[in-house]
């Protein structure tokens, strides 16, 4: 099953999560009338991934992933968000 699929910015790849939580990779061309598949292949393995809620992003680029594996837990934590931040670094 897989899960988020998200394409690299080109088209030309495709990334998705299997059942075993691998980040797998699978190149894509359009270049034909028909659209052309690779063999999926895994790049790694995403320990603890969080499916839930978004289970990771990838670059344009397709060289960085940003895994979430946080962990969830009921109750209220708090959570701070510090916007202009670099303006704060200035002072």
């Amino acid at each position: 099953m897989a899960v988020q699929a998200k394409w690299r910015r080109d088209g030309k790849e495709l990334f998705f999560l299997d059942s075993a939580n691998n980040l797998m990779a699978v190149d894509v061309d359009t270049s034909g009338k028909a659209v052309r598949l690779g063999v999926p292949h895994a790049l790694f393995q995403a320990v603890s991934v969080q499916r839930q809620a978004g289970a990771f992003d990838v670059t344009a680029d397709g060289k960085k992933f940003l895994i979430n594996s946080g962990n969830q837990k009921e109750g209220n934590e708090p959570f701070t968000l510090v916007q202009n931040w670099p303006a704060e670094l200035k002072k």
